[in-house]
């Protein structure tokens, strides 16, 4: 989860498998909407906003864990979400 102009993003998880939607959720009205898919299912990662947009670091694409560093970066303003190429980044 993370926040972004006063929305929170509920993203990927696990529900019998990881899953890959992406939940904007305004906590002052409760209402929540379906606003993306990821490009690939994910769980168990690190989730951090900057500069308004959201980056899903790491995690698990199924009962393994990813074995390099994947990085989604989810731009709310869009509804979309990219895969980052590999390291190095920049």
């Amino acid at each position: 989860m993370a926040e972004v102009a006063g929305k929170i993003y509920a993203i990927g998880g696990w529900s019998g498998g990881p899953l890959d939607e992406i939940v904007e959720i305004d906590p002052l009205t409760g209402a929540a909407k379906a606003i993306g898919r990821l490009p690939s299912e994910r769980a168990d990662f690190a989730a951090v906003a900057v500069k308004g947009k959201i980056c899903a670091i790491g995690g698990c694409p199924g009962r393994d864990f990813l074995d390099r560093i994947a990085i989604v970066v989810i731009d709310p303003a869009t509804e979309s979400a990219r895969d980052l190429p590999g390291p190095p980044f920049f």
